[in-house]
Order: structure tokens, then C-alpha cells, then sequence
């Protein structure tokens, strides 16, 4: 199953955004969507996570990404879409009628329109500057780690911009991500190779 049943906690990193925080209980708790107001002390004791005060509501999911795209990608195979996997793009040429898409294995593929799904690689098929890339970053524990048991099944996140955010994983790690950076992933890791250059 791509998508499992969990909580969420929503933390604030302040006083000043506890109070805000604290609003949205009171609308989410108006319109009945299974939330209770959970203090500094008791988040503390409960989690082990400082915080001051915050959400923990029973309504929310996790989504193996992974999954639901190739559960998509079936469904609309049977469907008649038609798949180009393990393919490079070697030139898209934009005519008046439709594209034309040439493949680095000599194959092309013609069609009315294209869509890019590409994520960040996107901004390097325009001329233009579309887009400021900004990288967030995540790391992920061993296997089976000691981690409060209250924590599991439990999707954590603050109030902070970027937020932080973790949740545990199926096979026992710790997932824990956030913080945007104007440097670029491949930036990072470039300057990391440098000061660790064994790795």
C-alpha cells in the first residue's frame, strides 16, 4: 500500500508562533478534524521535544512517493500511455504543429505538446531564468536506533520557514530534513568532497 494512516504534531518554534498556532486549533477544532492542544510540558514529557505548545491531530497520512508513481504510471499504462524508460533526450525541437523529440538512441518521438516533470532540472532547458534554486536537505539514521516509541507512526513538524520536519520509516530509522540553502546539491557535495576527499 502507497499510503499508511499516521498522526501529525505541529510545533511552534516561538512563543509569538504558538499563539498563531493556537488560532489554527481553535478553527481546525471548530470544524471537528480530530485535533487536541498539547502544552510545552506535555511535549515534552510525551515526546521528549521541546517546543511551545502544539497540535497533534489523528487526521493525516504518509505517502511512499516512490509507490504512487508507479501505481499512476500502471493505471495509465492500461489506459494506452505509452512509456520511454532509461531514455536521454538529445534535442526537442518546437514547431508550429507540435514537437518533435529526439532521442539519444536515434528514435524520435512526435507529439502535439510536452510537459516538463523534471523538477530543478527544468530551469536548465530554458534560456530564460525562471527560477532561484534554493536545496533542502535530509538525513536518515541506522536501522533500528533507540527512538521514543511515542514517536512512531507520528509525522513531526515546526513552525519555522523552512520548517523542519521528521518521522520515523518502516524498518526503524529516523528521517529528519529541512533547512533551504541557496547553494545547490551539487554544490554541496562538491565543497563536501573537497574537505573529505577519502569519501
Amino acid at each position: 500500500m502507497w499510503v499508511s494512516k499516521k498522526s501529525s504534531l505541529y510545533l511552534a518554534h516561538t512563543p509569538a508562533a504558538a499563539k498563531d498556532l493556537y488560532k489554527e486549533f481553535e478553527v481546525r477544532q471548530q470544524h471537528k478534524l480530530g485535533v487536541k492542544w498539547l502544552s510545552p510540558a506535555a511535549i515534552r514529557q510525551t515526546y521528549g521535544l521541546r517546543s511551545y505548545g502544539g497540535i497533534l491531530s489523528s487526521v493525516a497520512a504518509s505517502v511512499d512517493a516512490y509507490k504512487l508513481a508507479h501505481e499512476l504510471i500502471k493505471l495509465n499504462t492500461q489506459r494506452g500511455l505509452k512509456v520511454y524508460d532509461q531514455v536521454e533526450i538529445k534535442k526537442i525541437e518546437h514547431q508550429t504543429n507540435g514537437i518533435i523529440i529526439s532521442l539519444e538512441n536515434g528514435k524520435r518521438i512526435k507529439g502535439k505538446k510536452i510537459i516538463y516533470c523534471t523538477g530543478y532540472e527544468t530551469v536548465k532547458m530554458f534560456k530564460e531564468p525562471i527560477a532561484d534554486l534554493h536545496s533542502t536537505f535530509a538525513c536518515v539514521s541506522e536501522e533500528e536506533i533507540w527512538i521514543n516509541t511515542r514517536l512512531n507512526k507520528l509525522l513531526v513538524w515546526n513552525t519555522r520557514t523552512p520548517y523542519l520536519y521528521m518521522r520515523t520509516t518502516d524498518d526503524g530509522r529516523l528521517l529528519v530534513g529541512g533547512g533551504d540553502s541557496k547553494y545547490t546539491s551539487s554544490v554541496f557535495m562538491e565543497k563536501t568532497k573537497k574537505k573529505n576527499p577519502g569519501s
